[in-house]
């Protein structure tokens, strides 16, 4: 939605206030709302921009704040843009080399400049030198759970060799409010030979 707002008054400053609130379901009235106060000079206009979400309810209020009550001529423009991907979140996975996303607009026509940004990369920990003999990935115990019913994992995976512990590092990723730990072991004569968790800073495995 696109809010355009113009001062007709010749010579007259007006100051304005516009709220736009959608309220969605298990969330405060706070998550989606804007609230803007703004002056507007003679014969100018400004322009606000508000996401909206599909199937909830738009509320809009527009007038001027009480230190600004004369007589005035304004113009105010509401238009809605309708533009709806197939899909709101997207996972890719490198084999697909190519992924399909449709959008449909909902009300006219519309010009599309689509722009692509990763948040997250994740690459399998496998290299020609490092490349795992035997792995297996089990659930932990009913000890390793984070409520109401988050698993976590644990993955064991037997290696050749690991040239440096920076790989560990480039290479992991994980839940925000979950820690990766790993932990190495010659698998010849069990020896511990270093652990960490997902921080470079925070341990240093001597050769």
């Amino acid at each position: 939605m696109v809010v355009r707002v113009k001062n007709c008054e010749p010579m007259d400053e007006i100051m304005c206030t516009l709220q736009a609130l959608q309220v969605l379901p298990h969330n405060t009235l706070r998550i989606h709302k804007m609230n803007e106060r703004f002056a507007l000079k003679a014969q100018t206009e400004t322009t606000f921009a508000f996401h909206l979400y599909g199937s909830r309810a738009l509320e809009l209020c527009f007038g001027q704040t009480f230190d600004s009550l004369n007589d005035t001529r304004l113009k105010l423009r509401v238009k809605f843009h309708g533009l709806q991907p197939s899909l709101h979140s997207f996972t890719m996975f490198s084999s697909q080399m190519i992924a399909r996303i449709d959008i449909q607009s909902n009300f006219n026509v519309e010009a599309v400049k689509p722009g692509v940004t990763l948040n997250r990369f994740v690459q399998p920990l496998m290299y020609s030198n490092n490349r795992p003999i035997e792995h297996k990935v089990r659930p932990l115990d009913s000890r390793d759970v984070i409520p109401p019913a988050q698993q976590l994992y644990e993955a064991k995976g037997q290696v050749l060799r690991v040239g440096s512990n920076s790989l560990l590092y480039d290479l992991s990723f994980g839940p925000e409010y979950i820690s990766l730990v790993w932990m190495i072991f010659n698998s010849d004569t069990k020896q511990f030979i270093g652990a960490g968790v997902d921080l470079p800073s925070s341990v240093t495995i001597l050769d």
